[in-house]
C-alpha cells in the first residue's frame, strides 16, 4: 500500500490506451491489487465509467450494501 504507479492499459482489444497515475490501496496475494487513480483525464474517466457500467454485474453482497 502507498506505492505510486504509472499505468497504461486497454479496456478492450483494439481500443486506445488509457494512461493514469495511481496509488496502491491494498494487495491480496495471488489475486491482485486495488488502486486509487490520482491522475486521470476526464476522457479516460468517462471511458472507464462507461466500460464498468456496461460490464459489471453486482454480486448479492454488493447489492445488500446499497
Amino acid at each position: 500500500p502507498g506505492t505510486q504507479l504509472t499505468l497504461s492499459f486497454h479496456l478492450e482489444i483494439a481500443t486506445p490506451i488509457l494512461m493514469a497515475e495511481a496509488e496502491v490501496l491494498y494487495q491480496v496475494p495471488k489475486v491482485g491489487i486495488g488502486v486509487h487513480f490520482t491522475e486521470l483525464s476526464a476522457e479516460d474517466y468517462e471511458r472507464i465509467r462507461d466500460f464498468v457500467s456496461l460490464n459489471y454485474q453486482p454480486t448479492a453482497a454488493v447489492e445488500k450494501k446499497r
